[in-house]
């Protein structure tokens, strides 16, 4: 982002921790003397700067030294990038319906919320005619903005914060390339660096700050909130990836620290509410990664203005190509620099690795962000469902985002436990609704963790119901029309509540349903009355274009009989009816309905013209120039109060013939609408009108039992929460009108954070265990008092506390601390076993070709007592070896299962064990095939979809009668199949497919017809679209079959997939007789999951002899069962165990293969 300004600005702020991107001032051109002096006040700016740091508003996010604040707690968020949301849409037609998408905007923010995404990072910036916010200089694109509106409320109600990157360093959306370019200066950009210019062009700077001016102050044309006071922003960023290269690459990083200086105070003075950051790369010499780009990491941020540091690592890039210990150690340098010499906290604004190194690498850096608290990271990059993969994509579905959710979890804990995220699916601010509507209220809120007690909904401050379950939703009915503020509150199942944001909706009134009148006459004397119309819908809900109707009133000098026509009209002239009806002497109107074949009138849509019209029977002239609803001079569509609209016969828009407006209007004003209590507000209600010119009485009340009568009126608010306003006016003639507004008093108490150690987590029993609650906070200084609950009924108060274990289990011990006013928990779980070690392994590779080399490493494994264990290990294929750590060489294609055994010298063992699979070695040829699943990564519906495409890239052409493919799946006991081809680039009439079965594996085999003719060299087959379903339509389960890729949205090569040439194979690894076996086992069925009085596990009947157990965390055997041969069912009873986390483990006894499953007890 730029910044040109070369005035210096003294703000004030909510922290000095800011970070701003690029930083220059235009100062360099100046005189020496003149620099100085600017210079100078640049620093009593940055010391004005940080003696006026305020809190920041509840809601709002900020930084304390190293952590992430929000309302008075540490938060500790996870996130990914979206950047491309700015793009979903058609960038052209209606703003409302065509230009945005919102059901994908909509869709896909539910997806981000379900898949544990609360922060988003996205683009706020293009300078192109597609989707471009600024295509010209100057040139704000209203639609573009309207766009960014809808994502931002829609982040909303899904309860995700953004991070908008205000401008780009790299060419992508035109960046500050077109700003130089604006400027008369042309650049290449991108890799030659030639475009850092911009940092000390006084104009391009100065353009930026416009531009940023403008987005900061933009007007949510939704909710008429300000973006700079909207908290579902998190944070801005000056620019993404914002470099000083290719000028001698500044390496004292004074040219940019500058800018950043210069673009921090312009945009703290413009909003003081939301951090800063840069957008940062994080390189240097110093670390070995990336170069010196004038852009040093400590110098950058170590500007007053910046609230937080950035890095992106992509460290597996050729240029950086680090291992899995480098990239660890480079993060701790970056953490240690933010935390010990910055004293900010750390955003991981981008990082990923190909996928084939994910899983591995996500779960390391997750952890090591975990274990070193940093503030934050955001992967790249999480796109819709719409997107093409490529490879840095993860999409719902991928293994890695499994790994991910469970991170966000933890995350949510170092922030004190799970929050509760709360916030309104339905409506938005600024829903509009048709008179008599249901306005249906929903809560976005997942419960996944059943913590949630309850939300209650209101309307204007008052209770109107509640739901009790999941999905939390209410329709109301019956709400006259007027202005409604919904809100919701969720209580926990620990008396916690969270307030939802209020959203303001409309039912009914001016604006919902619009009419516009053309008169398309050619003179006002003639013998047709051509009255065109067009009707607008601006609610949030479809309308039966059969609910409406239209009336336009006339006059006629003789009389003759009338008769109506219709000359067009976009929704089908058969559909639009008219009635001409007499109401005394010469005095008529047309009536116009609709068939309910004509459908409905969208939301935010119009009907398109409608070009009725009138004649007598003589088609002799009639004089328009005195009828009641007749406009000449209306020669284009517009707004005319003479025609009138209904809804189901009730008057919504225009005036009646013989009717007057009588009604005043009333509006507020507020001095301000929020703030620490007690709190003082002015209200004004000068600005309400009467038609008539009637002198108006003020009635105002409070919403806390005051009330006042005068225009203008003062009042403290004392009590926290929100008081509803309500200004009533009266123009003395029975007519009045009503406005309200929210005024939401905080209250400045801060709540305390608990904190607590204790001498040990895990022990074996008995043991006593000393608990310290001294690290706990309070923001107010404020005394505290501390509650302990031991998790057995047991407690105690004090800051230190002292418990004696005496039996084996796992507790949850609960720390509340209060201070007086407002109070924290924290809750951590404590083991005590019977002694017994726990095994664990992690194995390097689980999977590849034969010769596979395998690192296992048993030091996870723990024993309660800290007594020094010793490790056996069994490869599975009659070898063994000990040691705690150890490698060994798989030869052989197939299965096995590696057991760890632990003792720990006092006669205590536990084992465990994992499978490696051992494929055979991909053959090396020039024809293969890709895959795409067409299904939509929907594995349990009826229909299979491979979608294949082969690519010969030999030297010679390739018969398609000589080829076959093999898609390996499992088709549940039913092989009574039917296969068809959609579509074929070759035709699909010359694919053919059958079903058999290999090693107890089906596969469905295509072939091609002789008249397919040949594949040349270089080319590939095109799509070949295939589905095959069961003659039933019974639902399949992809998830293990072999073949089956889910979310695979472009082709890729998928070697589980095998192709043959004259019938050999030449592509592919067929699959095993132990895949079966696993697939078998993994096909057990375990429900209910969560459970509550019983679990039943069922397919045994495909067993020769099993083992069931059910244990807790530690290991220790609940309940025991050997189901007899070819029993297809056992049950559990559950009654006795307390609620928590189990592990159920089922073995094939004869296959020596484990399965386990975490199983969730709720019996509360």
């Amino acid at each position: 982002m730029e910044s040109g300004d070369s005035q210096v600005r003294v703000v004030g702020i909510m922290s000095i921790n800011s970070n701003l991107k690029h930083t220059q001032l235009t100062l360099l051109k100046m005189k020496t003397n003149i620099k100085i002096l600017l210079i100078a006040s640049i620093l009593f700016s940055m010391h004005v700067f940080a003696q006026k740091q305020k809190a920041a508003p509840m809601g709002f996010v900020y930084a304390e030294e190293e952590k992430f604040m929000l309302d008075g707690k540490p938060y500790y968020f996870s996130g990914a990038n979206v950047y491309d949301f700015f793009t979903y849409g058609s960038s052209s037609g209606d703003i409302e319906t065509q230009f945005m998408d919102k059901e994908r905007i909509d869709g896909h923010m539910r997806r981000l919320y379900k898949n544990g995404i609360r922060v988003v990072r996205l683009w706020g910036f293009s300078h192109e005619d597609w989707h471009g916010f600024e295509p010209q200089k100057g040139v704000y694109s209203e639609a573009q903005f309207s766009l960014f509106d809808y994502i931002i409320k829609s982040a909303e109600a899904n309860g995700i914060k953004l991070i908008v990157a205000l401008e780009n360093y790299w060419n992508d959306y035109g960046g500050i390339k077109d700003r130089l370019k604006w400027e008369g200066i042309d650049v290449q950009g991108a890799g030659e660096h030639d475009q850092g210019q911009f940092f000390t062009n006084p104009s391009a700077v100065q353009g930026y700050k416009d531009y940023v001016e403008y987005f900061l102050t933009r007007v949510n044309h939704y909710d008429n909130v300000e973006y700079r006071n909207d908290p579902t922003i998190l944070a801005w960023e000056l620019m993404n990836e914002p470099r000083y290269q290719g000028f001698g690459d500044d390496v004292t990083s004074d040219v940019l620290r500058e800018w950043v200086d210069d673009m921090g105070a312009f945009i703290k003075d413009l909003d003081p509410n939301h951090l800063l950051g840069t957008g940062l790369e994080a390189h240097g010499t110093k670390y070995n990664f990336g170069g010196d780009e004038g852009n040093d990491f400590i110098k950058i941020h170590e500007s007053p203005y910046i609230d937080f540091t950035s890095a992106h690592p992509y460290i597996r890039e050729s240029w950086s190509n680090f291992t899995l210990e480098q990239t660890m150690k480079l993060m701790e340098q970056w953490a240690n620099e933010s935390h010990n010499i910055i004293k900010k906290p750390l955003y991981i604004g981008e990082f990923n690795v190909e996928i084939q190194e994910r899983y591995e690498w996500w779960e390391e850096m997750y952890a090591f962000i975990e274990e070193n608290k940093i503030g934050a990271s955001g992967f790249w990059w999480f796109p819709d469902n719409n997107t093409p993969r490529d490879k840095f994509g993860v999409f719902e579905g991928d293994v890695e985002v499994a790994i991910y959710k469970e991170h966000a979890l933890r995350m949510e804990e170092m922030s004190g436990g799970e929050a509760i995220y709360l916030s309104l699916l339905s409506p938005k601010s600024g829903d509009k609704y048709v008179t008599g509507s249901i306005v249906h209220v929903e809560a976005n809120l997942l419960n996944e963790n059943n913590t949630i007690n309850k939300v209650e909904f209101f309307s204007n401050g008052e209770l109107i119901g509640e739901d009790t379950t999941a999905p939390y939703e209410l329709d109301v009915s019956g709400l006259p029309d007027g202005n409604y503020i919904i809100t919701s509150v969720a209580t926990g199942i620990n008396g916690m509540t969270k307030r939802s944001t209020p959203r303001n909706i409309q039912i009914g009134g001016e604006g919902v349903l619009s009419l516009e009148y053309k008169d398309a006459s050619t003179e006002a004397i003639t013998n047709v009355i051509k009255p065109h119309f067009r009707l607008f819908n601006n609610s949030s809900q479809d309308v039966a274009y059969s609910d409406l109707s239209i009336r336009y009133w006339f006059e006629t000098e003789v009389d003759l009989p009338l008769s109506f026509f219709i000359d067009y009209a976009m929704i089908g002239s058969s559909n639009v009816k008219g009635q001409i009806v007499n109401t005394e002497a010469n005095q008529h109107y047309l009536e116009i309905t609709f068939d309910s074949a004509a459908g409905i009138l969208g939301r935010n849509a119009g009907s398109g013209r409608m070009e009725p019209k009138i004649a007598n029977s003589n088609w002799s002239d009639t004089d328009q120039t005195n009828d009641y609803s007749y406009d000449g001079t209306k020669k284009e569509f517009a707004a005319w109060d003479k025609v009138a609209l209904y809804l189901n016969g009730k008057l919504v828009s225009g005036v009646e013939p013989g009717t007057t407006i009588d009604t005043p209007t009333a509006v507020i004003q507020a001095s301000t609408i929020s703030g620490d209590g007690p709190l003082s507000v002015t209200f004004d209600g000068s600005g309400s009108t009467d038609p008539n010119g009637d002198v108006l009485t003020y009635s105002w009340d409070f919403g806390n039992g005051n009330t006042a009568r005068d225009i203008i009126v003062l009042q403290e608010f004392t009590e926290f929460g929100e008081a509803l306003v309500t200004l009533t006016v009266d123009d003395g003639n029975g007519n009045t009108d009503t406005e309200t507004i929210i005024i939401t008093v905080t209250d400045p108490n801060v709540a305390p954070v608990a904190a607590f150690t204790s001498d040990f987590e895990t022990g074996m029993a008995p043991i006593r265990i000393t608990f310290d609650a001294s690290e706990s906070t309070d923001a107010n200084n404020d005394t505290l008092s501390y509650s302990w609950d031991f998790g057995k009924g047991d407690t105690a108060t004090g800051v230190i506390a002292a418990y004696q274990f005496e039996t084996v289990g796992e507790f949850d011990v609960t720390l509340t601390v209060s201070d007086g006013k407002a109070e924290d928990s924290i809750i951590r779980k404590i083991v005590i076993s019977d002694g017994n070690p726990v095994a664990n392994i992690i194995a390097d590779v689980t999977s590849g070709p034969a010769p596979l080399e395998v690192t296992f490493d048993g030091s996870g494994s723990v024993d309660p007592s800290n007594n020094v264990l010793s490790y056996s290990w069994d490869f599975g294929d009659g070898t063994t070896e000990t040691g705690q750590t150890v490698v060994h060489s798989f030869d052989t294609v197939g299965f096995y299962t590696v057991t760890l055994e632990v003792t720990n010298g006092l006669g205590r063992i536990d084992t465990s064990t994992i499978i490696i699979q051992v494929q055979e070695i991909l053959p090396i040829s020039d024809i293969s095939v890709a895959y795409k699943d067409g299904g939509n990564g929907n594995a349990t519906d009826n229909m299979i979809n491979p979608h294949f495409r082969i690519l010969n890239n030999s030297d010679v052409a390739l018969p398609y009668q000589d080829v076959t493919i093999r898609y390996w799946f499992t088709s549940e006991d039913n092989s009574d199949l039917n296969f068809w081809c959609d579509w074929a680039q070759l035709g699909s009439e010359l694919v053919n497919g059958i079903f058999s079965k290999k090693n107890t594996i089906d596969y469905l085999e295509i072939s091609f017809d002789p008249a397919s003719g040949q594949l040349l060299p270089g080319e590939n087959s095109g799509p070949i679209q295939t589905r095959f379903a069961k003659t039933n339509w019974s639902a399949f389960d992809e998830n293990n079959d072999y073949s089956y890729k889910p979310l695979i949205a472009d082709f890729q090569f998928n070697n589980e997939m095998t192709l043959y040439v004259n019938g050999s194979l030449v592509w592919g690894i067929e699959p095993s007789t132990s895949f079966a076996t696993m697939d078998i086992l993994e096909n057990i069925k375990v429900y209910p999951n969560p459970a509550k009085n019983y679990i039943s596990v069922s397919g045994f009947e495909i067993l020769e002899r099993a083992e069931v157990k059910l244990t807790n965390l530690v290991g220790n055997v609940i309940q025991k069962a050997n189901p007899k041969e070819r029993q297809s069912t056992i049950t559990f009873s559950l009654d006795k165990l307390e609620q928590g986390i189990y592990i159920l483990e089922i073995k094939d006894v004869i296959q020596n293969i484990t399965s386990r499953r975490k199983i969730i007890i709720n019996n509360r």
